[in-house]
C-alpha cells in the first residue's frame, strides 16, 4: 500500500529526561499533533528516527551518540521541545476562548518560560487542576537547564511539560 505524504505527520523534537537529551524525528500515522501523541495513554512508547543522544552534564561532552532509531518510554520524559512539525488538520471541537498567561515552570533541571493558555475566568491553580492530561503545553517557550549551563533552548514551537514533573509554576506579570 502506497502512503501519500498527507497520511503522516513529521515532528522534529528534543525529548528530555532528568539525565538525557534525545533529539530525533517522530513520524505519526495518521497525522497527529505532538501533544495528542504525548497524552495518548494507550500508547506508552514513541518510536523516533534520526536520533542523537547526549547526557545532561555540567560540561558539554563529546559529540552526541547518533543512532538510526530508538524506542522511548514516555514515562521517562519530563519535557518535549517541539522544534518543527507538519501542519495537522484539527479535529472538530468546541471553541473555548482562552487567554495566554505568561508563566515560569520549574521542571526537573529546567526553568521554562512560556505562555499557558487558560480560560480567562480561572486562577492559575484552577486551570492546572482542570488539566487531566499528562502533558501541558507552553507556547513561545524558552528554557535553561540548571545542571548544564551550555544548554539553552529558544525558538521552539511548544514546550510540552509533564504535569506531574512540574515542581512549581509561577505566573509572571504581563
Amino acid at each position: 500500500m502506497n502512503r501519500q505524504p498527507s497520511d503522516e505527520a513529521r515532528c522534529k523534537v528534543a525529548l528530555y529526561s532528568d539525565s538525557f537529551e534525545i533529539r530525533g524525528t517522530l513520524v505519526t500515522r495518521p497525522p497527529r499533533r505532538i501533544l495528542d501523541i504525548l497524552n495518548d495513554r494507550f500508547r506508552p512508547i514513541l518510536a523516533l528516527t534520526e536520533i542523537s543522544i547526549r547526557p545532561l552534564v555540567a560540561e558539554p561532552g563529546p559529540r552526541p551518540l547518533a543512532v538510526p532509531s530508538l524506542i522511548i518510554n514516555k514515562e521517562g520524559i519530563i519535557m518535549a521541545w517541539l522544534i518543527e512539525e507538519t501542519k495537522v488538520p484539527s479535529a472538530e471541537f468546541i471553541t473555548i476562548h482562552k487567554v495566554a498567561r505568561p508563566v515560569t515552570a520549574y521542571v526537573g533541571p529546567f526553568v521554562i518560560r512560556g505562555q499557558m493558555h487558560t480560560i480567562q475566568e480561572t486562577t492559575l491553580l484552577q486551570a492546572l487542576d482542570a488539566v487531566t492530561e499528562d502533558f501541558i503545553a507552553l507556547t513561545e517557550p524558552s528554557a535553561v537547564c540548571l545542571t548544564s549551563p551550555w544548554l539553552s533552548l529558544k525558538e521552539g514551537i511548544i514546550a510540552a511539560v509533564r504535569k506531574s514533573s512540574v515542581a512549581a509554576l509561577q505566573e509572571r506579570a504581563s
